[in-house]
């Protein structure tokens, strides 16, 4: 559903509760003064991204048949990065740090109020990046064990890897794309010293990780 409301800047929202796009979709086109298009599931959202320039992008985290971060991957990389934030009732401290480290620009609680939901699209429209108040005041969830200097979705990747689980398997178990896991990968490579996947894994396998 794309809103016919002019504006000098075009947002879209990814959300598959269409009352949800209704009410804020009219919300924002006034107060915001943008152009507001919704899509209500990730293919109907990156035929717009197709044919439209965003100015920002608003995803659904938990979109049906999308896990994990795939659903933001897609929309980064359809987009040319396209500034692109989370919004969900509620979000792991964990995945907002592997969508920041991904690339997104921030997170709304979908539990905002309609004013604070705004003022969060007006920082992000201005090339800042948001997250709510409480995601500093709320207590830290426990971490899971890091190995050296790796992060948490590094490790893992790492642990299935040494497995030997293939990149789709490894994207499967962790909720991630391909491409993500491949990125995780390069990564991983070189903060521990090796070249590709199979020096990996024995590295894992002689520390007996």
């Amino acid at each position: 559903m794309i809103a016919e409301v002019s504006g000098s800047k075009r947002i879209l929202m990814i959300d598959d509760h269409q009352l949800i796009l209704d009410v804020l979709m009219r919300y924002f086109n006034a107060a915001l003064e943008a152009q507001v298009d919704t899509a209500p599931d990730l293919d109907a959202a990156l035929n717009l991204i197709d044919e439209h320039d965003y100015d920002l992008i608003l995803l659904d985290y938990n979109l049906p048949g999308i896990s994990g971060l795939t659903g933001l991957s897609q929309v980064l990389e359809r987009s040319n990065n396209t500034p692109t934030a989370l919004i969900s009732s509620d979000l792991p401290r964990e995945a907002i740090y592997d969508a920041m480290a991904m690339g997104a620009k921030g997170y709304i609680p979908k539990t905002s109020r309609a004013e604070a939901f705004a003022n969060a699209i007006r920082f992000l429209l201005m090339g800042e990046t948001f997250l709510p108040a409480e995601f500093f005041t709320r207590k830290a969830e426990p971490k899971k064990p890091r190995i050296e200097n790796l992060s948490s979705r590094e490790s893992d990747v790492l642990l299935l890897v040494a497995e030997g689980r293939s990149n789709k398997d490894v994207a499967n178990e962790l909720g991630l794309s391909e491409t993500t896991v491949k990125m995780h990968l390069r990564s991983i490579y070189s903060k521990i010293g090796v070249d590709n996947r199979t020096q990996a894994a024995l590295w894992a396998n002689q520390r007996k990780l």
